[in-house]
């Protein structure tokens, strides 16, 4: 479901956004991100004090914002998967981003399966707890549970259907049909029309 929100917001925002590498930087740390004059990367995070992180061919890390140039709307690549060929090199020799969707529903699954972990924790540790004290009243916690105990439900539910796709070949995997699939319980559960 977290992911769901992440995508929605993402869609709403206007997409990702991109820069040109102006020279080659070579990390020198295991959570830098290596490139060439050229490539273009995604960037993940704008953070103040001199260094993004960014994803580029399926590897995710920090660089130094100097080393990049933004690209404006009218310049980004208009390939479906969203690459170009450098200077010198054929389009059908293009790198792929195969590795990365690869890499993209995995980390949908982990986040989705990190959710379930963290509200498995808070049933466990707080809420069902709280139903050998009196600090609230039952009928209230009666409420909050029941409802809690059903998105766990679905939230298990969701997780492995997202595994089961992960599992399948790359042109069949449809992550999105696990949520379109889920939808209705969806809005049982959190409302909306």
């Amino acid at each position: 479901m977290y992911m769901y929100l992440l995508i929605a917001q993402m869609a709403e925002g206007g997409g990702q956004r991109m820069v040109r590498a102006r020279f080659n930087f070579q990390r020198t740390n295991e959570d830098e991100l290596s490139f060439t004059k050229g490539d273009i990367i995604t960037v993940l995070r704008a953070e103040e004090g001199g260094w993004w992180e960014g994803t580029l061919n399926g590897r995710t890390g920090w660089f130094p914002y100097n080393y990049v140039k933004e690209i404006k709307q009218s310049d980004k690549p208009t390939s479906p998967k969203g690459t170009t060929a450098r200077a010198g090199q054929r389009a059908s020799d293009a790198p792929s981003n195969k590795g990365y969707y690869g890499e993209v529903v995995q980390n949908i699954v982990e986040t989705e399966r990190t959710f379930l972990r963290s509200l498995q924790a808070s049933l466990c540790t707080h809420l069902r707890p709280l139903q050998a004290t009196d600090k609230i009243p039952p009928t209230d916690l009666s409420h909050l549970l029941s409802n809690l105990e059903e998105i766990l439900v679905f939230q298990q539910n969701l997780v492995t259907a997202l595994e089961d796709v992960s599992k399948l070949p790359d042109a069949q995997q449809r992550v999105g049909g696990c949520y379109l699939g889920m939808l209705p319980h969806m809005r049982n559960l959190w409302g909306g029309g």
